[in-house]
Formats: structure tokens, sequence, C-alpha cells
């Protein structure tokens, strides 16, 4: 797999979809910290925009990254939130986020045209916001600096106990999503 042919795909349908609601594209976990396994790792992206954008927009970013993810042979794909910029410079927790798109809920997008996660609260974002600003790259827009500040210890700790305690509850209805992401 061509990381940077991958990546250069994604950052030009944000650009276009996105245009000047855009602020930044920002790659955290492994692939940012060099330990990335194609066939293990997904691609993990945080998108953060000045604005919201409509259903439609995010519905047909979803197609583009399913339609990468097919093309590209990606197993573990994409898994990438969107954000705006407010949330981030006010410090909400948990982090509102207007969409979001993995492999969990790649089957839902692919089958039912009205589906779109999105317009919630998620308390995993500071964690992903916490190794971008620690190790995150760049993708477009912003420095990371200038954007992001060091995490709030409180919320870093608790985000990763609601997503252990997720973990535990979830384990059964979705076994082999958690024995792959923790394998």
């Amino acid at each position: 797999m061509d990381e940077k042919s991958v990546l250069s795909r994604v950052i030009d349908i944000l650009k276009e979809e996105l245009t000047d609601a855009l602020t930044g594209v920002y790659l955290h976990g492994s692939m940012a910290m060099g330990c990335f396994h194609p066939l293990q790792s997904d691609i993990d992206i945080l998108v953060v925009c000045r604005e919201k954008r409509s259903s439609e927009t995010y519905r047909g970013i979803a197609d583009q990254l399913i339609r990468i993810e097919d093309e590209m042979h990606l197993s573990k794909g994409f898994e990438i939130s969107f954000v705006l910029e407010s949330a981030i410079t006010e410090g909400r927790y948990p982090t509102p986020f207007e969409f979001h798109y993995s492999a969990y809920h790649r089957e839902k997008y692919r089958n039912n045209p009205d589906y779109l996660c999105g317009g919630d609260d998620d308390p995993n974002v500071v964690a992903h916001m916490a190794v971008i600003y620690e190790r995150g790259i760049v993708l477009y827009g912003k420095p990371i600096k200038k954007l992001f500040q060091p995490a709030n210890r409180e919320h870093v700790i608790h985000s990763i106990a609601s997503d252990a305690n997720s973990a535990l509850e979830e384990i059964a209805e979705n076994p082999v999503y958690y024995a792959q992401t923790n394998s």
C-alpha cells in the first residue's frame, strides 16, 4: 500500500467537499507513530472544520472513503472523525463530533443511504487530540500547536476508562471487532 497516495486522495476529497470550512486534517494513531501495519491497522484521522456541513456532504465523503477502501484493498480502512474548531478551542468534553466513519460503520453506510453517524458527543476524541498534540502529523491546515492544547489529564483518563467500559459492554455484540482491534 502506498500510504502517501491514500492520504493524498483523502485530502483531495476533504478539500473538495469541505472547501473553506476545512481548518485542518490530522493523522494520529499507528500511522503517525510509525508502526502502521496494513493488515492490522486502520488509518486514524481527525478532521477539524470551522462550521458544520450538510448530512449530504458527510454521506458523500463516506461513500468516497468506501470507494478508496475498496479500490486500494484497505482491510481495516479509515477511522475518521470530524469536529468543529470551536469545540477544540473551547475545550469541550466530551467532544461533540459532526461525523464519524470507520470499519465498524462501513456496512451501514454501504447499505443504508440515510445512515449517518454524527451529531453526538464522544469521550474518545480527547484521547485522539492528546495523541495528535504529542505525536500527530498535519496532513493539511493549521499547525498542531496553533490549534490543539495539551490534553486535560482527567479528561484523557476518563476517555480511556470510557473506552474500556464500552469494550466490556460491546464485546458480546461485536466480538470480531474487539479481537481484531486488540490483536
